[in-house]
């Protein structure tokens, strides 16, 4: 039995608009035989993804384990069965998650989220399971995703009531994005500086940011988020924002 989260018995013409043919084949192999069985296409979708991808890690040796090793044996006779074609080194993986983050910030155009990831793609089986997951990502965005994991990046800056501590964040956040070159990780560290600077606390800082670049409240990890969406639009907003 194979139905949706709704319910509903789905065909597999359907299953491969949202789950790439390895994970289909890997869901089967993983579950016992003559076991029912139920494939979910809301967020359970991102933990499929998720845990396909740490099954190849542990395959190629690139997932810390502590499983004993007759379940690492079976974990890899599982990969086996899912992929018709296993590369001899592990093949690059984008997270599902990571790329509806990508695909939103380029909305959902394919060759720009396929440029995103130019440097890292080595060989024609990289480039087409990228292409295979932003279309599945594409679909799962359009017909499954909830309404609060979708956003569009503002192409201008809302017309937002400042208070006085909103300002000096946001012209303290510019004067980091034009001087310094940062990782995700620094840039998160540098917010709570900010905050503590501002007496801002976590909702009301990370949520001013979020209504001025997507208008909402909340969205993706702010750090990675102003990265991926990259600096010029980021200052752009933020400028825009203070001069409304």
């Amino acid at each position: 039995k194979i139905s949706s989260s709704k319910g509903n018995v789905i065909t597999l013409k359907e299953l491969l608009e949202i789950y790439e043919p390895e994970i289909i084949m890997w869901i089967f192999a993983s579950t016992r035989p003559n076991t029912e069985f139920a494939i979910s296409f809301d967020l359970d979708v991102i933990t499929m993804y998720e845990d396909f991808d740490r099954n190849e890690r542990l395959y190629f040796g690139n997932e810390k384990t502590d499983i004993s090793e007759e379940l690492l044996d079976k974990e890899k006779r599982i990969y086996e069965l899912s992929c018709v074609n296993i590369q001899k080194q592990q093949p690059l993986q984008i997270g599902f998650r990571h790329l509806t983050t990508i695909s939103q910030v380029h909305e959902l155009n394919v060759s720009k989220i396929l440029e995103q990831f130019k440097d890292q793609i080595k060989n024609p089986f990289d480039k087409k399971r990228i292409e295979t997951r932003t279309k599945c990502v594409i679909n799962w965005l359009n017909e499954y995703a909830p309404e609060d994991f979708k956003f569009r990046v503002n192409s201008v800056a809302p017309k937002i009531e400042l208070k006085e501590n909103d300002k000096v964040a946001i012209t303290s956040l510019i004067n980091v994005l034009e001087t310094k070159e940062l990782t995700d990780e620094q840039l998160h560290q540098e917010f709570y500086e900010i905050m503590q600077k501002t007496k801002h606390n976590m909702k009301e800082f990370f949520g001013l940011f979020y209504k001025i670049i997507i208008s909402k409240e909340r969205g993706p990890k702010l750090a990675s988020f102003i990265l991926t969406i990259g600096k010029p639009r980021i200052l752009k907003l933020l400028k825009e924002s203070i001069k409304n």
